[in-house]
């Protein structure tokens, strides 16, 4: 007999005494739920509530947000201006892509304008706004 076949006799010998338990035990099952948290409980519940509210806060932030957008599409070239300054963000105009700097010159041109240049500025289309917002830039640089 080789050494190969000793060890093949040895491992069945072994298998056939030992793997046949006296008193088997179930197997446990494996906790898939253990780190989540109990709705019954009082924290669960705040938890629940506190996810809730945040739900909520964002739904109503979204709806500000639309009317927001579409109120300045109903409103002057100067006012869409001064909202893409408020919200520090670029914005379309008249199908012009408005960026924040551009933006900043238009609404400090406007601001520091007289009376009768603001009433020709807010009627004016937002090319000719760029064109001299870029003009002033020209010339501070």
């Amino acid at each position: 007999m080789n050494n190969f076949e000793q060890w093949r006799k040895a491992a069945q010998e072994q298998m056939t005494t030992s793997a046949i338990a006296d008193n088997p035990q179930p197997l446990k099952k494996k906790k898939k739920n253990e780190n989540k948290y109990d709705g019954r409980t009082r924290e669960g519940r705040k938890f629940v509530e506190r996810m809730l509210a945040r739900r909520e806060a964002k739904k109503n932030a979204q709806e500000v947000k639309e009317y927001t957008i579409l109120d300045e599409a109903n409103s002057s070239v100067i006012a869409q201006v001064k909202a893409i300054v408020a919200n520090k963000q670029a914005a379309k105009i008249g199908g012009k892509m408005i960026d924040m700097q551009t933006a900043s010159f238009i609404s400090q041109i406007y601001d520091k304008a007289k009376t009768p240049i603001k009433k020709k500025m807010e009627n004016d289309k937002i090319e000719n706004l760029v064109n001299l917002a870029q003009k002033v830039m020209s010339r501070e640089s």
